[in-house]
């Protein structure tokens, strides 16, 4: 099987290149001329293509002669300054993507789409499935999650396009990566004793589980439908208490009310636009942080053989990626200083 992959170099894009080249598939990755692609090149049958979203001539390259398409690139932020960008990529690089497949005949195209593209949970309690009607556009990822997702499926009604998107929850686990994850970063700062935890709720899924789905929506998923790949509805202080656990570190006991996390979060954007650095914990974070958002796997688990991993496997993966990640950034700070 001849595989193209956009997004290929991001945490999930990674690892699905290595688990497809690993298996004997041939791999066609599109790398932005800036990406540092040293991984993927040490990696066997895999072909490079250099180029972005907004390049037709490149994302031509890509499809020609794929059997299928994991289309994965997305900028994924909470930060309001990020709202053009994820117009851009998110929604615009979809709508290129799926141009390119269709001109080249691609075979199937697997969307990565997030629970984020099916909105908030409408009733309280009970955990959103594929049919919840979408709310929380005044959240700039949900909004363009969900755009996205819609460009995709008009690709299906309006051109036969064979698209299956699938919408992951939180992702927890193991896997390189040069950015750190929103689970890395929720990992350090249980590690490093943060006393607080926000009055919400996760839809926490595995990487490998994630993966695994994305290799059954090839044969299994059904065109023009989406699947919820999440797995655990768990409370902030139910994920935070069992990193602590594994951590050996006392969990964190302050819940935050609402309204004083809003006002951190807003703290933080304006200090990230006055020091150019990104923050974690922005206005919409903050907002979300206190909604539980539960999502139901039930459709992926019965039509791809999805599979959830135990929460505490899921835990010990990310724990040890995050040790090793810390591991090597304070041996390249020490050579650094050896140098200096």
């Amino acid at each position: 099987m001849l595989a193209a992959v956009t997004g290929g170099t991001g945490f999930l894009g990674s690892i699905l290149v290595t688990r497809l080249a690993q298996r004997g598939d041939r791999v066609r990755v599109l790398t932005r001329p800036t990406s540092d692609v040293s991984a993927l090149a040490r990696l066997p049958n895999v072909e490079l293509v250099r180029g972005d979203l907004a390049d037709a001539a490149a994302l031509g390259g890509l499809c020609a002669g794929a059997d299928v398409l994991f289309h994965m690139a997305a900028v994924v932020s909470w930060e309001r300054s990020s709202r053009d960008a994820q117009e851009r990529v998110n929604v615009e690089g979809t709508r290129a993507v799926m141009e390119a497949a269709r001109l080249a005949g691609t075979r199937r195209v697997i969307y990565t789409s997030s629970v984020a593209a099916i909105g908030l949970p409408a009733k309280r309690g009970v955990p959103a499935d594929e049919t919840n009607p979408f709310t929380g556009a005044e959240f700039g990822y949900f909004r363009s999650k969900h755009l996205a997702e819609r460009v995709a499926f008009e690709a299906v009604e309006k051109h036969g396009l064979d698209v299956v998107a699938l919408n992951p929850g939180t992702v927890f686990g193991g896997g390189a990566s040069k950015r750190k994850t929103g689970s890395q970063k929720i990992i350090g700062m249980v590690a490093g004793g943060i006393p607080f935890y926000p009055r919400g709720g996760y839809c926490a899924c595995d990487v490998d589980d994630v993966i695994d789905a994305h290799l059954a929506a090839v044969e299994k998923g059904r065109r023009g439908e989406r699947y919820i790949l999440g797995g655990h509805n768990l409370p902030s202080r139910e994920v935070f208490g069992e990193i602590a656990r594994q951590l050996g570190v006392r969990a964190p006991w302050i819940p935050v009310p609402g309204p004083l996390l809003r006002v951190a979060g807003e703290l933080n954007e304006l200090r990230s636009r006055i020091t150019g650095r990104p923050t974690t914990i922005t206005r919409e974070y903050a907002v979300l942080g206190n909604m539980m958002l539960a999502y139901s796997s039930d459709k992926a688990i019965r039509e791809l053989g999805y599979r959830v991993t135990p929460w505490p496997e899921t835990v010990a993966k990310g724990i040890r990626s995050w040790r090793e990640r810390e591991a090597r950034e304070s041996a390249a700070a020490a050579a650094r200083e050896a140098r200096a």
